[in-house]
């Protein structure tokens, strides 16, 4: 569509910030520094760290719309680039499992030449003799003996072991031969794994490593998100990786990380949830399905890469609301609680002596029950303020996406909350359409801000130390007080963004919902008292 090439443009502050006349004529220039990352290989892989077009006009209009496209060639080049970056970590990843195949496959050759078969069984009738035993261990452990001795012949630090000889500890008690680190890919070394039982024949079995870099690389690619939000999931995907890798090598990573994704069973996977439950105590429902789902979509990835007949051991693992007690991980309800009438009181007095953005936003959030992100990621165009029901369009856009698809939906504004961000769209000087309405926290890494800027009114100037009042605790209350109003259903569901069936909500007539929705919100920021105590 039309709108989503102008959403990307959006992503800019201003298009204006990077024009600028030059020359005696008064021409235009875009200019724009190449992103850090990039600058090494921006011109056909070679070295560029600005980025010049000429505008060929004098006319500020003519020059915005035309750097406007010089910056949308800019956004596509940039993508494009980081696409064939991540494609190539993903295919050196996918380049080394298929080394380690070929490898294990030609030593698997070799040993077969050699007249043994990796998988220990001689090649002898059923009425072979005690004799013809023996005489096939006695093969065996040689051709083990030939390759042990060759190996430590190859991988003999000598230059070690003469420093060792001169400084006197070559021959004292308890003396350990030096030896250089030794490749995995060595062929003699992967011989004596298959003769051992080390390594299975015929088979790379792909590890839990493996499965989370191929899982990274392919999901930035297929994400397409911010470098921020890209960062912190791969730091969130990493840190959950982490923790299955440590219970999986018994508190060592490197065994864990190596553990075969075909040994990954459901059992394994439970003892992690209770693992998890030791570990970490005070996680939320949300924050186990998010790690839940992470590993999920991982291991998913690496099922269909690595083409393994299975099933995915994390499926169906997340869990429900549940109490605590019964759930082993506190739920959301009982992480999060609504704010009484005398914290709410002081919680609106100290927003309204804070700088007009974090003001703004936080006394709408009280008003219309939405989240953070959904009222810090406004863009301009999102806020129809001029028709006969005033309201917020809360949808998918180019800052933020949303929590799910009930979550898109038109919020009326009250008359308090329309005077008020009147009064604070007068003094901004951004007006495009596309641009983020809250200039300080509709960028990368501003939601995170937000959220600790809210939430350190409540710990620092309120003092309350109980960790369930959260700015999140807006919607609470929102929720109880339009519960005590008796909100149809249907109406509470659009108001707070929640998955509805088109029966409820065709059952409460032909007038106009927005309407009734706009009246509702009104009465509710008018109680005073909705039943809590503090």
């Amino acid at each position: 569509m039309w709108y989503t090439e102008l959403i990307k443009i959006g992503t800019q502050l201003s298009i204006s910030s990077f024009i600028k006349p030059q020359g005696k004529k008064g021409l235009y220039t875009y200019r724009r520094r190449v992103p850090a990352d990039l600058k090494a290989v921006w011109k056909d892989g070679k070295p560029q760290g600005e980025v010049k077009v000429g505008l060929k006009t004098a006319n500020k209009a003519l020059a915005l719309k035309a750097g406007a496209e010089a910056n949308l060639a800019f956004e596509q080049k940039a993508k494009n680039i980081r696409l064939g970056l991540q494609d190539e970590a993903a295919k050196t990843a996918l380049e080394k499992l298929e080394e380690r195949k070929w490898i294990i496959q030609t030593a698997t050759k070799m040993l077969k030449q050699e007249g043994v078969l990796p998988e220990q069984q001689p090649r002898l009738s059923i009425g072979a003799s005690i004799h013809d035993l023996v005489e096939w261990d006695e093969k065996l452990d040689l051709i083990r003996g030939a390759l042990v001795d060759a190996l430590q012949d190859r991988y003999l630090d000598d230059d070690q072991r003469k420093k060792d000889y001169d400084e006197g500890r070559w021959g004292q008690e308890g003396y350990q031969e030096p030896y250089k680190p030794e490749d995995p890919n060595d062929a003699d070394i992967v011989k004596l794994e298959l003769l051992s039982g080390a390594t299975p024949v015929h088979s790379i079995e792909p590890t839990w490593r493996d499965c989370v870099e191929i899982y990274i690389s392919e999901n930035a690619a297929e994400a397409q998100r911010t470098k921020y939000n890209q960062d912190k999931h791969e730091r969130e995907m990493r840190k959950i990786a982490y923790d299955l890798a440590i219970y999986l090598g018994h508190g060592k990573k490197e065994i864990g990380y190596e553990t075969k994704l075909e040994s990954l069973t459901r059992l394994w996977v439970l003892g992690f949830k209770a693992h998890c439950n030791r570990v970490y105590p005070d996680w939320s429902t949300a924050t186990f399905n998010k790690s839940i789902t992470m590993l999920t979509a991982a291991f998913n990835k690496g099922v269909k890469v690595f083409e393994l007949a299975m099933n995915n051991p994390f499926e169906g693992l997340k869990i429900r609301n549940t109490p605590a007690h019964v759930s082993g991980v506190s739920s959301e309800e009982n992480d999060r609680r609504s704010f009484t009438p005398e914290e709410l009181l002081q919680y609106e007095d100290i927003l309204k002596t804070k700088k007009s953005e974090i003001k703004t936003i936080g006394l709408l959030m009280i008003w219309t029950g939405c989240r953070t992100m959904e009222i810090g990621g406004l863009l301009n165009n999102e806020l129809l303020l001029d028709l006969n029901v005033p309201y917020l369009l809360i949808r998918p856009n180019s800052i933020r996406r949303l929590k799910t698809l009930a979550s898109e939906r038109k919020v009326p504004l009250t008359a308090d909350a329309l005077d008020m961000l009147r009064e604070y769209l007068q003094a901004q000087k951004n007006t495009a359409p596309y641009a983020p309405v809250f200039l300080s926290y509709g960028r990368d890494g501003g939601m995170d801000a937000l959220s600790q800027n809210l939430r350190n009114i409540i710990r620092k100037q309120m003092k309350i130390t109980d960790k369930r009042l959260v700015p999140y605790s807006n919607r609470h209350t929102l929720k109880d007080k339009i519960r005590l109003l008796r909100t149809p259903l249907a109406y509470q569901n659009q108001i707070m963004g929640h998955r509805q069936s088109n029966e409820i909500a065709d059952g409460y007539g032909e007038g106009d919902p927005l309407v009734y929705i706009q009246q509702q919100l009104q009465k509710a920021s008018e109680l005073t008292d909705w039943g809590l105590e503090a």
